[in-house]
């Protein structure tokens, strides 16, 4: 009877040392979101995902710039590195300036700014023309998707994350 009382809203405590409470215990309760749903493993500290942002957004903004070409080509490297940096710049966590986007919805942002990468080539037609930079942005989209994939998106101001305590952890 216990299931259909979670179904319905009641409180979701199970009997202390059923097979449930053990369930629980280990991989959460399955009615509640986990929060961690955004990335496959929570392996990268919010501070260094940070740091990969920042040095994501200038690099795509300094190689369109450099490697030139057509418009079509420099234009998303160029929009998605300032809007990378504009969203880090926003976001709560470590190397946030305002901080006032929460971290898990700078995860969608990571997210989307992978699949602008990915297609770009294809989608604005430079791929045949401009294969430096096509190569550049497919390659710096998977970065940016397995960095998103392995970030702990578990982020709060009130626990204190710096490199020495990551290690330590």
């Amino acid at each position: 009877m216990q299931s259909a009382d979670r179904g319905a809203g009641v409180s979701s405590k199970p009997t202390p040392g059923c097979e449930h409470h053990a369930i629980c215990k280990t991989i959460g309760d399955p009615i509640k979101p986990r929060g961690d749903l955004m990335s496959f493993v929570r392996l990268l500290p919010a501070w260094l995902h940070a740091v990969a942002d920042y040095a994501v957004g200038l690099s795509l903004i300094i190689v369109a710039v450099v490697a030139g070409g057509a418009g079509k080509a420099v234009a998303p490297g160029v929009v998605v590195g300032a809007v990378v940096l504009i969203v880090s710049m926003l976001t709560k966590y470590p190397l946030g300036v305002a901080k006032v986007l929460p971290f898990t919805v700078h995860s969608a942002g990571d997210y989307l700014a992978a699949a602008l990468l990915i297609v770009s080539p294809f989608a604005l037609n430079f791929h045949n023309t401009a294969t430096g930079l096509t190569a550049f942005y497919i390659v710096a989209g998977i970065a940016v998707l397995a960095v998103s994939l392995i970030t702990n998106y578990q982020y709060s101001d009130k626990r204190e994350w710096s490199p020495t305590r990551a290690v330590a952890a």
